[in-house]
């Protein structure tokens, strides 16, 4: 029998639980994190916050901050333990989330949970970071096993819907998905009224208790209506047509993730035909299949549902999956480790620094003028207790602000008189246009990521200074890439290529292109 299955059955949930965990195990390098860890220092200073404090706005804006418990939780870990237990514990709750969702059903055999674990583990690989995303994987997962135990009557309800009450708790003041686990509850109501079954009445109970424990948290009723207001500023117009990750999976070309979020697809729904599974999970499917088709960072949503749909079906011990799932395994952490798979993401258990503008933001810090930034680098100013144009923050930022940022970034629009600091990323059209004017402009710090200049009529900016200056951001001579050592990303010599175009330096464009097909073959 493949394996002697019956001594290594813990290999089924063991194999994609340990690599998600390694997958998870990767320096911080998100555009959101800067941001996350001021609101955590601002709400330990300060208390939970209702009104931004950062935005240059005419009025301050409201601030609903569902991620509060995160946010204080990531600025006090880095700021007192270190990055690498904030890394640690993140990679360790992905794993406990995927666990609970892989042993939710307790009837497929362990070759296709570890087939179904790889699978998920090939989809949410690139969202294995530092995010309050990583509560939602958790709490769902832990509510997706209470409902289906519940279901099988292998737990006992006056444990189980309490528990779904307290997840909920927990949810609803870590991340704003925390509507998921009261969809859950109603679509385990309505499967419960469709089958008749005597599990109404707990399944009732349950979606109040969810609904219910959902008020605990900062900001009331106002905090619980709050995912649908998200849901509607996020998923519609400047944002979603600027913001990669809030489109469809399918309008970003095929990948090994997408590939693997259309088999667990196809398997939901062979299975579904052979009448095999949960009846509630093949509808949280379908839901999560929706959201995730729609917007990519969804797709961890539906790969966990999938998962937990499997885990239900009676499949006995088969070869293939088995084989196919330790090859998968394999590969991928082979390219993780020596970061060919995912070169922006790597292998480490510190704050990435080099992911961020940081040398060019230090070089304006203290300037009192009105500051003009663009998305990103609003992150690294507000944690340097400066106020910024726009950030990422996006349930802060009026869309208005947002497009106007864009159309100024792009050239659409022109700079306004009364900015006196401008921090752009370096590849931005603006940024080739203010060097290109240099006069009433001084370069106050450029780097590999980002240029900071400041008004001065009495002075112009030296192109060659410049070039100078940002050529010596990155290594001029790094190693070539090998399929044996870990790889060097390419994306600082691209953006830097894409500055050196802009303000007509054709030559060291090219160089910087050659460096980064050097350190990572591309295209």
């Amino acid at each position: 029998m493949l394996f002697a299955m019956a001594r290594f059955a813990w290999l089924g949930w063991g194999l994609p639980v340990a690599l998600v965990f390694f997958l998870g195990l990767r320096e911080i390098g998100t555009a959101d994190f800067w941001w996350q860890w001021a609101t955590g220092r601002h709400i330990l200073e300060n208390g939970i916050p209702t009104h931004d404090p950062w935005l240059t706005t005419p009025e301050p804006r409201p601030w609903i901050e569902m991620r509060w418990i995160y946010c204080a939780a990531l600025y006090w870990t880095v700021e007192n333990v270190g990055a690498w237990l904030a890394i640690v514990a993140a990679a360790a709750l992905y794993a406990v989330g995927v666990g609970f969702a892989l042993l939710s059903g307790g009837k497929a055999a362990p070759s296709w949970l570890a087939a179904s674990g790889v699978a998920v583990a090939t989809v949410i690989g690139r969202r294995l970071v530092v995010r309050p995303e990583v509560f939602t994987l958790l709490f769902l997962g832990i509510t997706l096993w209470l409902i289906i135990r519940m279901r099988q009557k292998r737990l006992n309800p006056k444990w189980g819907v309490p528990l779904i009450g307290v997840t909920q708790i927990a949810w609803a003041n870590t991340h704003a998905l925390f509507a998921l686990s009261t969809a859950l509850c109603a679509m385990w109501l309505f499967t419960e009224l469709l089958q008749k079954s005597d599990l109404r009445k707990v399944a009732f109970t349950a979606t109040l208790v969810s609904a219910a424990a959902a008020l605990i948290n900062p900001y009331g009723l106002e905090g619980v209506l709050f995912p649908f207001l998200l849901l509607q500023e996020l998923h519609v117009g400047a944002y979603r047509n600027n913001i990669i990750e809030l489109r469809s999976p399918l309008a970003m070309g095929f990948s090994p993730s997408l590939f693997a979020h259309l088999l667990m697809a196809a398997s939901v729904g062979w299975f579904a035909i052979k009448k095999r599974g949960d009846l509630f999970l093949l509808l949280a499917c379908a839901a999560t299949l929706y959201l995730s088709l729609t917007v990519v960072r969804n797709a961890p949503l539906f790969a966990l549902c999938a998962a937990a749909y499997i885990s239900t079906c009676d499949l006995r011990s088969h070869r293939v999956p088995a084989i196919a799932a330790g090859i998968a395994a394999a590969a991928m952490a082979y390219a993780f480790a020596i970061g060919t798979w995912t070169v922006e993401d790597r292998l480490g258990f510190t704050v990435a620094r080099n992911r961020y503008a940081l040398v060019a933001a230090k070089s304006i810090e203290g300037e009192n003028g009105n500051v003009f930034n663009t998305l990103v680098e609003g992150s690294i100013l507000i944690a340097q207790r400066q106020k910024a144009f726009c950030d990422p923050r996006l349930e802060v930022l009026p869309q208005d602000r947002f497009l106007e940022m864009m159309d100024i970034a792009r050239l659409k629009k022109p700079l306004p008189d009364h900015f006196q600091v401008a921090f752009l990323a370096i590849d931005t059209p603006l940024a080739g246009k203010l060097v290109n004017d240099s006069a009433g402009w001084r370069l106050a710090g450029v780097d590999a990521l980002g240029i900071a200049l400041v008004r001065d009529p009495s002075v112009h900016i030296d192109k060659n200074i410049t070039v100078t200056r940002a050529r010596a951001a990155v290594d001029l001579n790094p190693p070539a890439f090998s399929l044996l050592s870990r790889a060097a990303s390419p994306v600082p010599y691209r953006r830097l290529a894409v500055f050196f175009r802009n303000i007509g330096e054709q030559q060291a464009a090219d160089e910087m292109l050659t460096l980064a097909r050097r350190v990572y073959p591309t295209r």
